[in-house]
């Protein structure tokens, strides 16, 4: 390569990494993507899921974020779990880094300190109604068996919040602990 300006070439050793959510071979077969940049570019392909369907990495990776030796607190954790994050770990990181400067270095973070449409994923599941969890003691004990006993998964797949399940599971005398593998 040589550089604007200079009368030699320098040699050069770069590798380019891109991200795309489209699916540039049929952009390439529909003719709005160049074909020569695309074989340039087709090395090795991974495909990483987004993070709305790696909801157990949330919470881990905004702790890495946040830093400082923060915590937070319960109702965080499930804002973050719930909501969508349409632009993945990119988001993710600007919203730590913004809920960084609202505790300090050792302090925690309550949920007043995350963005309006985080928090606004965590009233939306607390105002939903009771009747959205499981009924009958059965039904209960069998999706926490599905769950092994992680009452977060099991109020995801009911579409109740997780104080809820917890309130209907105390209501019932199921323990949850009593649920989970060994």
């Amino acid at each position: 390569m040589r550089p604007v300006g200079a009368d030699r070439e320098v040699e050069v050793d770069v590798r380019i990494v891109a991200a795309s959510h489209q699916d540039l071979a049929a952009r390439v077969e529909a003719g709005t993507f160049r074909g020569d940049l695309f074989a340039r570019l087709a090395g090795v392909e991974l495909r990483l899921p987004g993070l709305a369907e790696r909801r157990e990495e949330i919470v881990p990776l905004f702790r890495q974020f946040l830093g400082g030796g923060r915590t937070i607190s319960a109702e965080v954790a499930e804002a973050l779990t719930l909501y969508p994050w349409p632009f993945n770990v990119r988001e993710l990181q600007h919203v730590a880094r913004a809920a960084a400067i609202e505790v300090a270095p050792g302090g925690r973070l309550e949920l007043a300190g995350l963005p309006p449409a985080v928090r606004a994923a965590f009233h939306a599941a607390s105002s939903q109604p009771e009747e959205s969890a499981p009924l009958d003691r059965e039904g209960l004990v069998a999706l926490l068996r599905t769950h092994q006993g992680n009452v977060a998964a099991a109020a995801r797949a009911t579409g109740a919040s997780r104080q809820q399940l917890y309130r209907r599971l105390e209501a019932l005398g199921i323990d949850p602990a009593s649920l989970r593998d060994p």
